[in-house]
């Protein structure tokens, strides 16, 4: 499948090799780390788990588990169960990944090495989509330079070889990423198939990783508008309807992904056809949204208990949740609160955990935040630092060892990730702008939130895909890297 797109996107046989290689480390190192885990090798033992998992992947078991539950019940034709934390009802604000490993269960069998298998894929086609988009931006020895820094990245290797969902989430951000640039500069039916496809991307990535979902819409539709706004004297009227289209074409699918109950996917097995059930949070975003510093994502998605049929209010119609409703969701979801509130939970030790940093800072204010942006973003580039690569403490615990690989990369790719920046920005290209954007809103949200090292370690990978296309296109040297393998292979 990864070779099949690499031939759609018109990759090279160099880009072949590249996405094989990736594809056959990743799948041998999942296979490696399983056997580990599972035979009890006396290999990394105090990071190992339950038998097959790791505790750096504190919810892969939780995963494994209901989604076996899942698989039963699609194969039986019985109601979906409810996810449960051994034998307590499991309440998250989405269910959807819970849903993918039981479908990939239901088609392949029950065993945890399928998601880890599927998301060595994954992990291809996320460095296939970045050659295309490093290759638009900057050329072909771009492209190549942007599949080598993605696909042999080395905590990817990691984190794909778990049950987690940050692999499926990379994927369907950087295929929206991809899709975008399609809709907005590609041939009319191209730009038509790119539009109906970044729907439903919009839509899951908004249910499985909602922040990133609203950070890719600010960035696509700030760098729209202002290119735009930079050449004002050309605009035309296509270009300005184009605009609020796919300002629309973004937001309406978010609007849907956050009005979802959270169990609107066993709704829609059922049959349920009512769209008050299945989007039965809408009305709590008719509500206005908590002043700042109170709101977050544990109150916005804080499950409400029905109320009795005398004192129910008049349903809303289409019209109102798409005004009053977008006007509250987007108060309520580009608020410095949430900021706030993931802070302070990262600072208390149930959430931290061990790796705590900077549990005494707080933001009282913009200024605040501001004193504390290089700091966070020193953490979020290149933590752990040297003095945490040999301690075990917390979950990730020895894996900390082989961050000193990347920490050592990213000192030496800072030069280029800066030029690529500055160049980036002077080049006023809006999918050079909507791609930096992305990258730079998600290493800022990083860097603001996350008080844990080893979460951070994890998290980081979303942020860095994007500006690693950025750097590949605009912050190399000039370096052929084709001749460069044909030595190599001599």
């Amino acid at each position: 499948m990864c070779l099949l797109l690499a031939r759609w996107v018109r990759g090279s046989r160099c880009l072949a090799v590249l996405v094989l290689a990736s594809y056959g480390v990743s799948v041998a190192l999942t296979l490696g780390l399983y056997l580990v885990s599972a035979y009890r090798l006396p290999v990394l033992a105090t990071v190992q788990f339950v038998p097959g998992f790791w505790r750096l992947a504190y919810d892969a078991p939780l995963y494994h588990v209901n989604g076996a539950r899942i698989a039963e019940a699609l194969r039986s034709g019985a109601e979906l169960p409810q996810v449960k934390f051994g034998a307590v009802p499991y309440l998250v604000d989405n269910y959807e990944f819970f849903y993918f490993v039981g479908a990939v269960y239901w088609v392949f069998g029950t065993h945890p090495l399928y998601v880890p298998l599927l998301n060595s894929m994954f992990w291809a086609t996320i460095a296939v989509l970045s050659y295309s988009l490093a290759r638009r931006l900057g050329g072909e020895e771009a492209g190549r330079i942007a599949a080598v820094l993605v696909g042999f990245w080395p905590s990817h290797f990691i984190w794909s070889s778990q049950i987690l969902k940050d692999t499926l989430m990379i994927f369907l951000s950087v295929l929206a990423l991809s899709l975008l640039i399609e809709v907005l500069e590609g041939r009319r039916w191209v730009a038509l198939a790119a539009a109906m496809a970044l729907v439903p991307t919009v839509f899951f990535l908004g249910r499985v990783r909602y922040y990133v979902a609203a950070l890719l819409i600010v960035a696509a539709v700030g760098s729209l508008w202002l290119t735009l706004a930079l050449r004002v004297r050309e605009l035309r009227w296509l270009r300005l309807l184009r605009a609020f289209g796919l300002t629309a074409l973004l937001w309406v699918p978010f609007l849907a992904a956050r009005f979802a109950d959270t169990g609107w996917l066993p709704l829609l097995m059922a049959g349920s056809t009512d769209p008050s059930r299945v989007f039965s949070q809408a009305d709590s975003y008719l509500r206005a949204p908590k002043a700042e510093g109170q709101a977050g994502e544990s109150t916005a998605n804080e499950l409400r208990a029905p109320e009795s049929k005398e004192a129910e209010a008049p349903r809303p119609n289409v019209l109102e949740l798409l005004g009053r409703g977008s006007m509250n969701l987007a108060r309520e979801t580009y608020n410095f609160g949430n900021v706030d509130d993931r802070r302070n939970a990262f600072a208390s030790a149930r959430v931290g955990g061990a790796s705590r940093f900077a549990t005494d800072v707080r933001f009282r204010d913009v200024r605040d935040r501001v004193a504390f942006l290089p700091t966070g973003l020193a953490y979020a580039l290149y933590a752990p630092f040297p003095w945490h690569w040999f301690s075990a403490t917390g979950d990730t615990g020895e894996f900390k060892a082989f961050s000193a690989v990347e920490a050592l990369l990213m000192m030496a790719l800072t030069p280029s990730l800066f030029l690529g920046v500055v160049r980036a920005v002077r080049s006023k290209r809006m999918d050079a702008w909507t791609i930096l954007i992305f990258g730079a809103l998600t290493m800022v949200a990083l860097a603001l939130t996350v008080g844990n090292l080893g979460t951070l370690f994890r998290l980081r990978l979303q942020a860095l895909i994007p500006l690693f296309v950025v750097a590949a296109a605009f912050g190399m040297p000039n370096v052929r890297l084709r001749p460069l393998l044909d030595r190599l292979r001599s």
